[in-house]
């Protein structure tokens, strides 16, 4: 892998004493639970650098826009919301997403949705939630890795998942790191189980759960009172105000990408459950499948749709020959971006540990996204070649 972080390399150093079980690859893995290992020290804290090119929230605020009173842009969608939901920390929830979980519930919420390969190939979502106060049932919710806890990091959002790999275990006790564990103390009235599922596919939160969680633990809701926070504890080049991911069409404005190549259809080179997407014109969304059925939400009953699409390679690596992944996401690689119909290549960079991952286009800018939700596939680099963009399933404007 590129560019390994201190951090990193001090995680596995420490992992090989207490490591994760060999588990089979298979559908049926069992719930993950906690080994608790001896008292871990990281040396390095995570920063920000001064150089980053990412635009805080006072720089994407358009000048002199005037928007109404108790509003402001979503960190997450660009969107104008309240600023009770702007201001807040998102949920990060992990979803399960083998077929035993599914249909699921309430993920079509996600404003930004994540999926990625764990053991067995097959694949696991995470979803950042900003609006969820009205929502009884999300979930599946399924068990972390340490690479989603970096995606939920980075993001600063409070992580609920039903377990971990033991991996995952340094990178859960950090304090840039508020989590929800659902097979520890901090999971009880969090979340609840159904009876339609067997277990570990039948774990589900909710808002009072998450707001029930984030109370007991003490765990701040606001995104800057939380960057405060950490600089007191790192007293490093934390930034003064959250610092943005996206950078987004203003209102009116469609970015239409008239120098990309065709992309109505798009299969993002997961295997396992075969997941694409299909563009309707009609109202300018991708909709999601997988399994070789729509990808449904029984909230609604009503197929997985976004405005943005990104694809991103990562190099994959395993855990001392155990069946446990890691992805790079510190490092950069290349993928592509996507919308309206269209797709460019683009880079993904990651300047800082923890800091927050940009999209660049081959000029090296920022690439400006359409406002809406966003699905972001981390494909292996390996399994690059699988990845078709193209009018159709059978035309891929990229090999």
């Amino acid at each position: 892998m590129k560019k390994l972080s201190l951090f990193l390399v001090l995680a596995m150093l420490l992992s090989m004493l207490a490591g994760c079980a060999k588990a089979p690859a298979s559908e049926s893995l069992p719930e993950d639970t906690t080994t608790p290992a001896t008292t871990q020290e990281v040396t390095e804290a995570p920063t920000e650098s001064e150089e980053t090119t990412a635009q805080t929230a006072e720089e994407t605020q358009p000048a002199g826009e005037d928007l109404p009173e108790g509003s402001m842009r979503s960190h997450l969608t660009g969107k104008v919301v309240s600023t009770e939901i702007g201001n807040r920390r998102p949920a990060a929830i992990m979803i399960n997403n083998i077929q035993a979980a599914i249909p699921q519930t309430g993920i079509s919420r996600a404003d930004v949705m994540y999926e990625c390969m764990v053991e067995g190939s097959i694949t696991r979502m995470m979803g950042l939630f900003e609006n969820y106060d009205d929502l009884d049932k999300i979930g599946p919710v399924r068990s972390a890795r340490t690479y989603f806890v970096y995606l939920a990091g980075e993001w600063n959002a409070v992580y609920l998942h039903f377990g971990q790999c033991d991996y995952a275990n340094l990178y859960l006790s950090q304090p840039i790191t508020n989590n929800l564990n659902g097979v520890k103390g901090s999971g009880v009235g969090v979340y609840y189980r159904t009876t339609d599922r067997k277990a570990p596919h039948n774990a589900y939160t909710s808002a009072k759960g998450i707001e029930t969680g984030i109370e007991k633990q003490g765990y701040i809701k606001n995104i800057d009172e939380e960057y405060a926070r950490l600089r007191e504890i790192y007293n490093k080049e934390i930034p003064e105000t959250y610092t943005e991911h996206f950078k987004f069409a203003a209102d009116g404005e469609t970015v239409t990408l008239e120098e990309g190549f065709a992309a109505d259809y798009v299969y993002s080179g997961f295997k396992y459950n075969d997941a694409s997407f299909e563009y309707n014109e009609d109202d300018g969304l991708y909709y999601r499948f997988q399994y070789g059925a729509k990808h449904i939400d029984t909230m609604d009953n009503k197929q997985l749709s976004y405005d943005n699409l990104i694809i991103m390679y990562s190099e994959k690596d395993s855990y001392y020959g155990t069946q446990y992944l890691q992805f790079d996401l510190w490092s950069d690689g290349d993928g592509y971006y996507i919308t309206k119909g269209k797709a460019i290549p683009i880079r993904w960079i990651k300047d800082t540990e923890w800091g927050p991952m940009r999209f660049e286009d081959k000029d090296g800018n920022q690439i400006t996204m359409n406002q809406g939700k966003t699905f972001i596939s981390v494909v292996p680099t390996e399994n690059e070649k699988d990845t078709i963009i193209g009018k159709d399933k059978n035309s891929n404007e990229i090999n």
